[in-house]
């Protein structure tokens, strides 16, 4: 019975030091393709760098729209195309909803009372 129980735990020690040999395993490859990811965007922000002169024009182009009501349109044909455009209504009262329009640099952040039709524009940020 006392071999048994040897062979058991054993058994178990073995399964464990797997397991923990398993989790480091996968960490380390997850850390891996992490640190690649972190040097591609480092090339993608050198070449950010070159388009600086724009982004800053298109940032000013947005500084002077805070305060004005518009169109998405109006925005597109003043600051340029975002990459991404987000409206939600958490944090806002009844009926408002916030518009973020993201760009490279910058974010502009907006409300709106009609359902996404204009967009008061309300404070840029990098």
């Amino acid at each position: 019975m006392n071999r048994k129980k040897i062979l058991t735990l054993l058994v178990f020690a073995v399964l464990i030091i797997g397991v923990f040999a398993l989790v480091n395993v996968i960490e380390m490859s997850t850390t891996e393709a992490n640190t690649e990811t972190g040097t591609e965007a480092d090339i993608t922000r050198d070449s950010t760098k070159s388009n600086a002169s724009s982004t800053s024009s298109e940032k000013k182009a947005a500084e002077e729209l805070i305060g004005e009501t518009i169109s998405r349109e109006e925005i597109e044909e003043n600051v340029g195309k975002w990459e991404e455009f987000e409206m939600s209504s958490a944090g806002c009262e009844r009926g408002v909803y916030a518009g973020k329009f993201y760009y490279e640099e910058f974010t502009i952040f907006s409300r709106t009372y009609n359902k996404g039709k204009t967009f008061r524009i309300v404070s840029v940020n990098e």
